[in-house]
């Protein structure tokens, strides 16, 4: 299984944690989050993609979008 650690970002807590398709059309909620490190492994079918986009909204409804390669 393919895990994606969130190692740091910038915003205020709590964090709303999605994973997408590379280009953000596609995206999936994980979970909240309120602290950093965070960890997730990747569902299917997303988990059959080398590129993810991990979308983290916080509470001021700021978005983060970072592509990931694995």
């Amino acid at each position: 299984m393919k895990q994606i650690t969130v190692t740091n970002f910038n915003g205020e807590y709590p964090f709303n944690v999605y994973l997408c398709d590379a280009g953000f059309v596609s995206c999936i909620y994980i979970s909240d989050s309120t602290y950093v490190p965070f960890s997730f492994f990747v569902p299917s079918p997303y988990d059959l993609n080398n590129s993810f986009g991990v979308r983290i909204i916080d509470n001021n409804n700021c978005t983060i979008d970072q592509v990931l390669t694995l």
